[in-house]
């Protein structure tokens, strides 16, 4: 025997779950748009707490790319003819600054985060410890490879390469070429 009531609730179900996801998205592409004259491609890219993220003009965002400015004291500034490709996480939560300068190149799934979590107190859970608040100050003319990892309290000098699947702990001089985990210069680009 068919049920005639299920067949008349699930077409509402699906157009109530439709349009609030097509309103969801809305949301997320027009502040975007507000933020850096952009509409995202691709449904899953994110913006936390816009008021507290700038960006320079020309700036191109890929696919899925995710922007973490949530709390008060927390800040990205992102310079002009900045590119960012598919699946970068840029978190400044917890009071961190992330500065990126102008005609940078940030390639897939690069993470950077400008806090950490407190651990000093062993008696207590890490998750209950808080986190320190740092910075993260990327210079102008830039390459941050595929996979790159930026950890709190590194500056990259200016005009240098970031290898792919590093991860940046200390800083980086201008015009340098460094690669492995943790990053070291392996050359200069003079």
């Amino acid at each position: 025997m068919i049920n005639f009531l299920r067949l008349r609730v699930k077409p509402i179900y699906f157009i109530i779950k439709n349009l609030y996801l097509f309103l969801a998205t809305f949301v997320v592409r027009y502040d975007f748009y507000r933020v850096f004259g952009i509409i995202p491609r691709g449904n899953s890219s994110f913006l936390s707490n816009s008021k507290n993220i700038s960006v320079g003009e020309n700036t191109s965002v890929g696919m899925d790319c995710k922007f973490y400015a949530q709390d008060k004291d927390s800040k990205i500034s992102i310079g002009k003819n900045v590119s960012f490709n598919d699946n970068v996480t840029i978190n400044a939560d917890c009071g961190g600054d992330i500065f990126i300068g102008d005609n940078v190149l940030i390639g897939p799934s690069v993470i950077m985060r400008a806090s950490n979590h407190n651990f000093h107190d062993s008696s207590l859970p890490i998750r209950n410890q808080g986190h320190k608040a740092s910075s993260i100050f990327i210079a102008n003319n830039v390459w941050i490879g595929a996979g790159v990892i930026v950890l709190p309290n590194v500056l990259i000098g200016e005009n240098s390469i970031i290898g792919a699947g590093s991860v940046v702990t200390k800083d980086i001089p201008p015009d340098s070429v460094a690669l492995g985990s943790p990053a070291k210069v392996t050359r200069k680009r003079n």
